[in-house]
């Protein structure tokens, strides 16, 4: 019986050790991408612009990094009023496509917007 050989045991008990290591990890990391989303930080600088949907959601465009790397810069979507969904972090970069200026923006829950530059609209400095 293959429980019988010596090695057996040694490499089923490292087996665990490592999938329970494992296990552990991988519950840390999705609780820590669960745990709700945050307003916007101080590490995001002030706010440029703004791209308000037809439903009252906004995606606002940040000067600073925040979490961004890179020439990427802080963006934080806001849900619209009267919704239970949390603001979602994101990071924005400028490009041009076909000769438009477009925002290029990803969000720290998957998703991935792409904004008209002439939908945004400039923050007044506070």
């Amino acid at each position: 019986m293959i429980s019988d050989l010596p090695g057996f045991w040694r490499g089923f008990r490292a087996g665990v050790a490592c999938g329970l290591l494992a296990g552990l990890l991988t519950m840390c990391g999705s609780a820590r991408a669960d745990s709700p989303q945050r307003s916007p930080q101080s590490d995001d600088g002030p706010a440029v612009a703004v791209a308000t949907s037809p439903d009252g959601s906004a995606v606002t465009l940040h000067a600073g990094r925040g979490i961004c790397r890179g020439e990427a810069r802080a963006a934080i979507w806001r849900p619209a009023p009267g919704s239970s969904a949390d603001y979602v972090p994101g990071c924005w970069i400028i490009v041009t496509i076909d000769g438009t200026p477009v925002v290029l923006v990803s969000f720290l829950d998957g998703e991935r917007g792409t904004i008209p530059a002439g939908r945004l609209t400039k923050v007044k400095a506070s």
